[in-house]
């Protein structure tokens, strides 16, 4: 699963999904999907785009 936000506040967003996805990364399932999308924190996978239709993932930056 991928979450989502479209908002005009890109970095308190992703701040927000780091600390709410937390949770997920104690699953190692789950930590075994972020690692080859080279994101180190769940919340580096989510979708955050701004309410013009410009979305972006946050790992997708950092790739």
């Amino acid at each position: 699963m991928v979450h989502g936000v479209v908002t005009d506040d890109a970095e308190s967003a992703h701040r927000t999904a780091v600390e709410q996805l937390a949770f997920y990364e104690q699953f190692p399932p789950y930590a075994r999907v972020l690692e080859p999308a080279g994101a180190a924190r769940a919340g580096d996978v989510a979708v955050i785009g701004d309410p013009n239709g410009e979305i972006r993932s946050s790992w997708m930056a950092v790739r």
